[in-house]
């Protein structure tokens, strides 16, 4: 729907994504596959659900250094270190992370300072949880403008905040 409201899909650079399915397929199918991004918190949680628990710890720390390797040559030695060291002890965990190893690594491609951000969901979801915390105070929402004015503010509101991160700049 968005390409048919005029989105420009060669002006799309990177687009993040939980695990769900559809809109994997929609985004490799139309923009291609290396402008996806999985999520890497979803990922690793994902990840840790399938490992032994006497692990969990040990291999939780080991991914929250492969999203923070110094380049992308770093990340992908580091994630075959992960994989060597781990696919006997937690196969099906090694497994998961395997599969969406090239998606998972896409954020490496562009300035360290945004990667923090880019790399996961949770700039979106953090969009929904303001937007629902701050309709819920309100008891009267008269019409789909005044939806769209909180909306609009809690956007505006974080795209200031990314941008304080990412160019340390204060407003």
């Amino acid at each position: 729907g968005l390409i048919t409201r005029g989105l420009d899909i060669k002006k799309v650079k990177l687009v993040t994504i939980d695990g769900a399915k559809g809109p994997i397929a929609s985004v490799s199918n139309l923009l291609g596959p290396e402008k996806l991004q999985r999520c890497v918190v979803h990922k690793t949680r994902n990840i840790i659900e399938k490992t032994p628990i006497v692990l969990r710890d040990e291999l939780k720390g080991k991914l929250n250094r492969l999203w923070n390797q110094p380049s992308l040559i770093d990340a992908q030695k580091f994630i075959l270190e992960i994989e060597n060291e781990y696919s006997k002890k937690a196969p099906k965990a090694i497994s998961c992370l395997m599969e969406d190893k090239e998606t998972l690594l896409q954020f490496y491609r562009f300035p360290e300072s945004h990667r923090k951000t880019i790399r996961n969901t949770n700039l979106i979801e953090r969009v929904i949880h303001e937007t629902r915390r701050r309709t819920k105070v309100i008891d009267v929402i008269d019409n789909e403008y005044t939806c769209y004015k909180i909306l609009m503010g809690v956007i505006r509101e974080q795209n200031i905040r990314w941008r304080q991160k990412v160019t340390g700049e204060i407003k």
